[in-house]
């Protein structure tokens, strides 16, 4: 079950009209670290699938979800490493 914050998470996303896809890509890259930090025994796969169907005709926002949470789900980043993740993007 996905909590209230990884809802509100994904609607912010959903309903921005403003910015593209590149902006809404880095928001929820941004999202899921933040979303991951705060409470780490959220599961990292419901973050990931709510943000990333979110706009699903935005491919740039599920692909930058997806990497930079998948070195996590292969072990070789821990989650207190992915805010160093999201700093490279920038």
């Amino acid at each position: 079950m996905t909590d209230k914050a990884v809802l509100a998470a994904a609607r912010s996303i959903r309903t921005d009209r403003v910015h593209g896809a590149m902006e809404l890509a880095l928001a929820a890259v941004e999202s899921a670290v933040a979303l991951l930090a705060a409470y780490p025994e959220r599961d990292l796969r419901h973050v990931a699938q709510a943000l990333m169907t979110a706009r699903p005709s935005m491919a740039a926002i599920g692909n930058a979800v997806a990497v930079t949470l998948a070195p996590v789900v292969g072990g070789s980043v821990d989650r207190q490493g992915l805010r160093e993740q999201v700093r490279s993007l920038r």
